[in-house]
């Protein structure tokens, strides 16, 4: 059974502090070989490809990021009406967290429902969709740079150790999103694994969210006959 999870989390406040443009991620040390574990000083265990930091060699406006803009407005929209259409009071949503949830998982979709993905993201038409997610959340990163306006958006792909995965698409995450594969045994260690995902999640979110996991029980594999 493969178990894939994503933490998507947006932050934006005001303060009396400046902001800088986010650095490139980098990884703790050179696997053994691409597709490799690592383990970073929170420890957290990484899967990474071949890059070992985000590309900061972007174009804020260029055709992949107004496309992917584009669609992430629409996306945006869409996500509204259907959300709206179920609640009677108001709704408040983030769709920017949302969109790049969904993309970090369309990265490694394939055949069916990468067309379904695809559609329902609005990428249809974009040359690379990712580097124009990523040129954009970058150019939001320089904006407030400098700012009285903080600006954090954090994202990890959790999966089950030893998933088969490509390292493009290993790189991509990395590469494009700044943040590396992580692996959690949730078989082995759920509480553990719980702890260590909510670790992270305090530390991008300034402890505003200290523990968005409560408990986590033990996931046991299948067993096939």
């Amino acid at each position: 059974m493969a178990i894939m999870m994503t933490a998507a989390l947006v932050a934006a406040a005001c303060s009396g502090g400046s902001n800088s443009a986010s650095p490139p991620t980098s990884v703790p040390a050179i696997p053994d070989e691409p597709g490799g574990v690592v383990v970073n000083d929170k420890g957290v265990s990484l899967r990474v490809g071949t890059l070992l930091e985000r590309s900061i060699d972007i174009n804020a406006d260029g055709t992949n990021t107004t496309a992917a803009i584009a669609g992430m407005n629409e996306f945006s929209v869409d996500l509204y009406r259907a959300v709206s259409a179920k609640e009677s009071g108001n709704v408040l949503i983030s769709p920017y967290s949302v969109t790049f949830a969904l993309s970090m998982i369309y990265a490694g979709a394939e055949g069916q429902t990468k067309d379904e993905m695809t559609a329902v993201l609005h990428a249809d038409g974009v040359a690379d969709w990712h580097e124009g997610i990523n040129a954009y959340d970058l150019s939001l990163d320089a904006r407030t740079a400098g700012s009285p306006t903080e600006w954090n958006s954090a994202n990890k792909v959790w999966t089950t150790p030893g998933l088969d995965l490509t390292v493009e698409y290993l790189d991509v995450l990395t590469g494009d999103y700044g943040s590396p594969l992580a692996v959690a045994d949730f078989g082995a260690n759920a509480d553990g694994e719980r702890r260590i995902i909510n670790e992270w999640i305090s530390q991008e979110t300034n402890e505003l969210i200290p523990n968005c996991f409560l408990r986590v029980h033990s996931v046991q594999r299948p067993q096939w006959s």
